[in-house]
């Protein structure tokens, strides 16, 4: 009988403690980092930019006056004095960064820094985001490889077909790219070269290539190369093939 009764009385004890413990956490407050977001989104070395940090509060309840950071693995970039916010309130901020390396940049921006918030939520308070500074470097990619066939007189004549083959380079780079050979490149039952010399192409400018050939009947591949000699240092050199397969009939 004795334990009955401490079992009801501890219940009694515990029942309201619980539900006044689960009613706090309803209304607390949880700050967290909504977003991290930047002024660019493809930086060259040297360049400064904004970064924008907005901090939140998820929760049902105020929260009051806290501090937000931001830092990189280069250390601490900035701290945000935030305001007392509702539910559902936010804090916009903004600071900057300086690109002084290539090389991917790594965010991370922490919400409640010295844990001045009662929250019901302490391990959301982080968010992460980067961005990659590129060097000052030239990139030349081919694109738009094309081969059109034509019943041009002269291949008739041979038994062959007139094809016109094009392809274009563009320098998607942020430096100008200065004497470099474009070749076009035709492997089927006649194979063929032709070198293109470029002596200067400005960052987000393009070059336009065209040569014709009469070719015999038969299926064909074809590859355009920017830099073939690979004389110009670029920041992505993987991009610089364009291919097409074609069948001449």
């Amino acid at each position: 009988m004795r334990k009955e009764l401490y079992a009801v009385l501890f219940a009694a004890l515990l029942v309201p403690a619980l539900y006044a413990a689960t009613a706090e956490m309803r209304t607390q407050p949880d700050l967290v980092i909504h977003s991290i977001s930047f002024g660019t989104y493809a930086p060259a070395v040297g360049d400064t930019f904004n970064v924008y940090v907005t901090t939140k509060n998820v929760g049902s309840g105020w929260a009051g006056a806290s501090t937000s950071l931001l830092y990189t693995m280069f250390g601490d970039l900035a701290y945000f004095n935030i305001p007392p916010l509702a539910p559902a309130g936010y804090s916009f901020n903004t600071t900057n960064f300086t690109c002084n390396q290539s090389g991917w940049v790594y965010f991370t921006a922490l919400a409640d820094l010295n844990q001045a918030v009662n929250e019901s939520n302490e391990s959301n308070n982080y968010r992460q985001a980067s961005i990659y500074c590129n060097e000052d470097l030239p990139d030349l990619t081919a694109i738009s490889l094309t081969a059109t066939q034509n019943n041009l007189a002269a291949c008739l004549g041979r038994n062959e077909r007139h094809v016109q083959f094009g392809f274009s380079v563009v320098n998607e780079g942020f430096a100008t790219a200065y004497n470099f050979t474009d070749r076009l490149r035709i492997f089927g039952p006649a194979n063929k070269t032709k070198d293109f010399s470029v002596a200067s192409l400005p960052e987000w400018d393009s070059v336009n290539h065209t040569m014709g050939y009469c070719l015999p009947v038969g299926s064909y591949e074809v590859y355009a190369n920017a830099d073939w000699f690979d004389v110009v240092d670029e920041t992505n050199e993987g991009n610089n093939a364009a291919y097409l397969a074609f069948s001449v009939t």
